[in-house]
């Protein structure tokens, strides 16, 4: 079991197996599910605004946040609204990436660093601070579109925390 640590700094963003996970196209779910510790799901809530539906969630590993993310749909796009607002502690993954489901991740991901500062969303700038983070601490991210072969879409950002590297 890993027990709470100070947050490094910025070096985690160059750890070699970091960089591997970061740009895989697969289930980030899925590969936490895959190492020796206890994954579990924390949805930290949802909301509506401007006719979308946004889902909050944080992954944990052995209890330790290792990831934060948020899902965003149109409420129009049924297939993935019905997604998010029923997955509660539950993870997406399994839905998007299901065999024959006809959702696929689109090939361009954007990888990018940034600033818990400049992070929108307040429920995460909020959870993070209150977990230890610091404004000025520096994240790394991945942002993905999901499409249905009926062009529904959905917007997937998943921000890496510095703990992660403990289970790498």
């Amino acid at each position: 079991m890993h027990a709470t640590r100070s947050i490094p700094k910025n070096n985690y963003i160059h750890h070699p197996k970091l960089n591997a996970l970061i740009h895989n196209q697969e289930s980030m779910t899925e590969f936490l599910a895959s190492l020796n510790y206890q994954l579990s799901i924390e949805e930290l809530g949802s909301d509506i605004s401007n006719n979308e539906y946004s889902r909050f969630a944080v992954l944990k590993l052995d209890t330790q946040p290792v990831i934060v993310a948020i899902s965003v749909t149109h409420l129009e796009n049924k297939t993935f609204y019905n997604i998010l607002s029923q997955a509660r502690n539950n993870s997406i993954g399994e839905k998007l990436f299901a065999t024959n489901c006809g959702i696929v991740r689109d090939d361009c991901m954007e990888i990018k660093t940034i600033a818990l500062k400049n992070i929108t969303s307040k429920t995460f700038v909020h959870y993070l601070l209150s977990i230890g983070y610091k404004e000025d601490d520096t994240l790394i991210g991945r942002s993905s579109k999901f499409c249905t072969t009926d062009n529904q879409t959905m917007h997937l950002t998943e921000w890496v925390l510095p703990s992660i590297v403990d289970f790498l």
